[in-house]
């Protein structure tokens, strides 16, 4: 029955209709950039609507920042974090985006808080990009380009990016998990998850 629905739909997928998600996609990516070029050369590191770039990325920059300046009992202190994403914003901002993940995550995050901002969230994202491509090879996808350029058409996805989340470490670290088990090897499997 649902396979039925399902190829019921297919009459309203024409090939016009197939091209709407890579015009929405290409829209919503180039007014991100757009909204980003426009905020940096106002000079600060935020968009055109006061935003910081990499909102959530903040978080694991500041975690980094607190690591690498040997301040890790305050690792969770509201007011340190405050102070260093207030430096971030370069003016006051109601903004603020605590560090919310265990402490050992935060020494991912110290070579990136030896970057300057907003350099530092772009390499994270650009590295989130690698691992999303990594994940469909590890899932085993024969060619990942195939599925890579329509998954950024996703809102979730770029999310994901423009955001600086860190789902796509998450996903790679499942689908490597999933590839060494399909692959018998098990304590890798164990090792990765």
């Amino acid at each position: 029955m649902i396979a039925e629905k399902v190829f019921a739909l297919q009459k309203y997928l024409t090939p016009i209709r197939r091209r709407y998600p890579w015009f929405i996609g290409a829209a919503l990516w180039l007014g991100w950039l757009l909204s980003i070029a426009a905020g940096l050369f106002s000079g600060n590191n935020t968009d055109r609507f006061g935003q910081l770039i990499g909102t959530d990325f903040a978080a694991f920059y500041t975690a980094g920042e607190i690591i690498r300046t040997g301040q890790s009992p305050r690792l969770y202190d509201p007011d340190l974090a405050i102070e260093i994403q207030t430096r971030l914003y370069g003016f006051e901002s109601q903004n603020f985006n605590p560090y919310l993940n265990p402490p050992f995550y935060a020494w991912l995050f110290v070579p990136f808080a030896m970057l300057p901002y907003p350099a530092s969230p772009v390499m994270w994202m650009a590295l989130n990009l690698l691992f999303l491509l990594l994940a469909l090879k590890a899932l085993g996808v024969s060619n990942p380009w195939s599925i890579f350029f329509p998954a950024l058409t996703w809102l979730p996805a770029w999310s994901a990016i423009s955001f600086g989340q860190n789902s796509f470490l998450s996903l790679f670290i499942f689908a490597a998990t999933y590839h060494c088990w399909r692959k018998q090897k098990y304590f890798a499997a164990g090792l990765v998850a």
